[in-house]
């Protein structure tokens, strides 16, 4: 219409008016939006700012000035502020020198006196091995060697000498198997070398079962070599060194938490298959002795003082810098 009016070079009229309105009346409240749209950035944020400043000055409006200056100082905090950069890993007590117990002899074990997690002391009496037949042998040894007595008294009141060195040397076998039952017998009681906890798996299966000689029964963990073994994420390890300290909570107690601190760091990563991490070792709390090896917790690495800003963002730069590889 108003091209038309435009085209004639005539005055428009209220009819003509009143239909450009019905036009552009869908479109009203979109014009805003647009002119706001076409306003440089910079003018917008301007603009932004200034309403913020003059909401947060207007008369009656406390509770609003609260809030900005509670904003205010967290920005500030942030931004500018620090805090100790802590990382959570899962760490778990391990002994560093354990002792293998092995069967002396093939045989039966007749009975067995620890479980897993007991404490032994030195010299202490963990299980027994069946010795009936070695006491048997043993008797029948004696009996022969009583009848090569006799022969050989008989062959020397004779100056039978053939007779008699034969006989000697068959008592010298018998007198070496005699021997090697005593010395069997003398290891029927498998003795702990040294005081520890006993670790691995149950042991009650093994009262009854034939074993062979030299087969591994029970593993004693010295527990003057625990420590506490931290998995620091691959992530995480360029954040940690050695003398950070560390706070230990474990599954069984985690009421109590034990200070220690990193005393080694192992150069190469392990994988258990769900991620990679590097092995970290510290002393066990001195307020947990009751600690035993194959227990469970988590460790916190204070790894020192960081801007707040990065320790709320390092791990979503670092992940865009690896993704996008921005500098």
């Amino acid at each position: 219409v108003l091209s038309l009016r435009r085209a004639e070079d005539r005055p428009f009229s209220g009819d003509d008016l009143a239909s450009a309105s019905r036009l552009v009346m869908p479109l009203a409240s979109a014009l805003p939006l647009i002119a706001e749209a076409n306003r440089p950035l910079t003018s917008r944020a301007r603009r932004q700012v200034n309403d913020t400043v003059r909401w947060s000055l207007r008369g009656g409006s406390w509770g609003r000035k609260a809030m900005l200056a509670l904003a205010l100082v967290f920005g500030v905090w942030f931004v500018a502020g620090s805090s100790v950069y802590r990382v959570s890993t899962p760490a778990s007590v391990i002994a560093m020198r354990e002792h293998a117990i092995a069967t002396p002899f093939a045989g039966k074990i007749s009975e067995v006196r620890v479980r897993p997690g007991e404490r032994v002391e030195a010299h202490q009496v963990i299980a027994r091995m069946d010795t009936r037949d070695l006491e048997f042998e043993r008797r029948e040894t004696l009996a022969q060697m009583q009848q090569l007595d006799g022969r050989l008294k008989d062959a020397t009141s004779q100056r039978d000498l053939a007779t008699a060195a034969q006989v000697s040397a068959e008592r010298a076998v018998l007198k070496s198997r005699l021997a090697t039952l005593d010395h069997r017998l003398g290891q029927s009681e498998i003795l702990s070398p040294s005081a520890g906890v006993i670790v691995g798996s149950e042991t009650r299966e093994l009262a009854g079962a034939y074993v062979s000689a030299g087969e591994p029964l029970f593993v004693i963990a010295d527990e003057s070599s625990m420590m506490l073994e931290l998995r620091v994420p691959e992530g995480r390890v360029t954040h940690v060194d050695v003398g950070n300290a560390i706070r230990f909570a474990s599954h069984a107690r985690p009421e109590i938490n034990g200070t220690s601190s990193i005393n080694r760091i192992a150069p190469t990563a392990d994988d258990d298959g769900k991620s990679r991490a590097f092995p970290a070792h510290a002393p066990i709390p001195e307020d947990q002795a009751w600690l035993r090896p194959g227990m469970e917790g988590v460790a916190q690495i204070e790894g020192g003082k960081r801007p707040n800003w990065w320790i709320a963002l390092h791990g979503v730069l670092d992940s865009a810098r690896l993704r996008f590889w921005i500098d």
